[in-house]
């Protein structure tokens, strides 16, 4: 718990002496969240969420997927699996041989999550959805599937 506080505390300090953060319009917002995020972490509340794993059937089609055609940042690629930077959190694929116990907790299912629901500012919403359709993604309704055909939609 002291680790967080300390690595929280020098965040907010250090943004507020360098000037990146006083004086801003984000400087409310950010110092509501850091008194958020402070106060969970020093009572062992969850803060947020840092990352959505998939175990992926189609692992290549999966990481083409989500850096080609939903163009989400590749932070960190190995063999067999992938980290994307979606805003302050991370977009895993793993191909299955990279978490066995994961894999094998999916039982019959070949991959698995339910789905997810991207932010998206409402003026790229209708370019979006146009690429999707086109790539032959979209599922029903407003919803799409990855090429593993795990669901997502957009909110704004």
């Amino acid at each position: 718990m002291s680790g967080a506080r300390h690595n929280l505390s020098n965040f907010f300090r250090e943004g507020i002496s360098a000037g990146r953060l006083a004086g801003t319009a984000n400087y409310q917002r950010v110092s509501t969240d850091f008194f958020v995020m402070y106060n969970n972490a020093r009572n062992g509340r969850i803060s947020g969420l840092n990352a959505v794993i998939f175990i992926a059937n189609d692992f290549e089609g999966q990481c083409k997927f989500y850096e080609e055609t939903l163009g989400l940042e590749l932070a960190s690629r190995q063999e067999d699996a992938a980290f994307f930077k979606i805003g302050n959190q991370t977009l895993g694929i793993f191909a299955r041989s990279h978490h066995p116990e994961g894999t094998k907790r999916l039982g019959d299912a070949t991959h698995g999550i339910s789905h997810l629901e991207f932010l998206l500012a409402e003026a790229d919403l209708e370019k979006t959805i146009a690429k999707l359709k086109a790539t032959g993604a979209h599922a029903y309704g407003d919803n799409f599937a990855d090429a593993d055909g795990n669901l997502f939609h957009f909110k704004h």
